[in-house]
């Protein structure tokens, strides 16, 4: 069996995962839709401060799809812990299959969802006024950068979910660093109106560059070498973490 089937027989795997609970897809999606309703009527009047360009919607609707995208896809290792203690785990590794296709085709499942979910963000968003001045072109944009920071993120997580083989390991880990990132961003806030400090912590964060991409190809008329240049970022970021995840699961199958 080819590396490329396998991986489309894990993700088919964590899609029957998910036909069997639909809910999954809507109970992920809540926080993100409660962040645009409330933080988009709460800071609404963040745009009438001078240095603040267009809508509050406009430019939160970005960062909403990145935050989805990374909150959903922190908890990917979960999956895997779930394996380690069922035995499944163990059984897979006995098999011949390619180590990278057990991550590659739980990353492509969260892609999927993730992008799902963005859709949903995207009519609400409409919905309340927003103005993709991008078009449908920066809208898919959009969203294939919120699945490149998705899938970073699920390979990172289920590297942590291999090596902890612990429920607590996945939850403190995520939980540390989901909301450092969130804020260390320009997802709620503009740059010029964040302190120095925290200006320079963006430069260097991947969900900042998601953010950042996000809004120059939707939100505004497409600014293709800013988004080349993250999305470039997001690619080099994919392929490491994907690295990392295919390292923690020969470490574990070297401890069995």
């Amino acid at each position: 069996m080819s590396a490329v089937r396998q991986t489309w027989q894990v993700y088919l795997r964590n899609l029957r995962v998910l036909r069997r609970q639909p809910a999954y897809l809507l109970i992920t999606v809540t926080q993100p839709v409660i962040w645009l309703l409330l933080f988009g009527a709460l800071f609404k009047a963040v745009a009438h401060i001078p240095g603040f360009h267009g809508t509050y919607i406009n430019f939160f609707t970005p960062g909403v799809v990145v935050m989805l995208a990374l909150f959903s896809a922190g908890w990917s290792g979960m999956g895997f812990v779930e394996d380690i203690n069922s035995g499944v785990m163990d059984r897979m590794l006995a098999s011949p299959v390619w180590r990278g296709a057990l991550n590659a085709g739980t990353v492509l499942y969260m892609a999927f969802t993730v992008t799902v979910q963005s859709v949903l963000i995207i009519v609400l968003a409409l919905i309340l006024g927003a103005d993709f001045r991008g078009g449908v072109i920066g809208v898919i944009v959009m969203m294939i950068v919120g699945a490149l920071l998705a899938g970073a993120v699920a390979s990172l997580s289920n590297a942590i979910g291999v090596l902890g083989r612990q429920r607590e390991t996945v939850i403190g880990t995520v939980s540390f660093v989901q909301l450092p990132l969130t804020f260390l961003s320009t997802g709620m806030m503009q740059a010029s109106l964040l302190p120095h400090w925290m200006q320079t912590a963006a430069k260097f964060n991947p969900v900042n560059w998601a953010v950042v991409a996000g809004r120059a190809a939707a939100m505004q008329k497409t600014d293709w070498s800013v988004v080349g240049t993250r999305v470039a970022m997001l690619l080099a970021l994919v392929l490491v973490s994907a690295f990392l995840a295919q390292r923690a699961f020969a470490k574990y199958q070297r401890s069995l």
